[in-house]
């Protein structure tokens, strides 16, 4: 059964289409959004793509289990955002939770440095060589 007809007859009609609320919150009418509401939509998406372009950049330069940890900021951001907007501070559980996993991180980085583990970003791979090269010397034989 296709929830299409229920969308459409929720969005063309005036009344209540049952008398559950979790259903008609999901098939209510739709509700552009004001200057204010899309001006804020293109901020967060000019945002989300600096950010992507910025984290594949750093990947691209610099070793992944260098760049890794600095995504950890994540972690305590979503912890204010939880406090400060919502009210709701995380129990015992969440904060051993997230402890681990920024232990994990921080040893991961020290371990790699103490080991003097290679990387693969050291050894030259063909896609990244080739884009080094001119037009003209891609698909020569040495």
């Amino acid at each position: 059964v296709s929830a299409l007809p229920l969308v459409a007859y929720n969005m063309f009609s005036s009344h209540k289409l049952s008398d559950n609320q979790a259903l008609d919150f999901l098939l209510r009418k739709a509700v552009f959004p004001t200057f204010v509401e899309v001006t804020f939509f293109a901020i967060c998406a000019c945002a989300v793509l600096f950010l992507s372009f910025a984290s594949s950049y750093a990947y691209r330069n610099a070793e992944a289990s260098l760049v890794a940890p600095f995504e950890y900021v994540a972690i305590p951001v979503s912890v204010l955002w939880g406090i400060f907007i919502w009210n709701e501070w995380p129990d015992a559980l969440s904060w051993l939770g997230m402890f681990l996993i920024l232990l994990g991180g921080i040893y991961a980085v020290y371990r790699e440095r103490r080991l003097n583990i290679r990387v693969a970003s050291d050894i030259p791979m063909p896609a990244s060589t080739g884009m080094n090269m001119g037009k003209n010397q891609i698909n020569r034989d040495p």
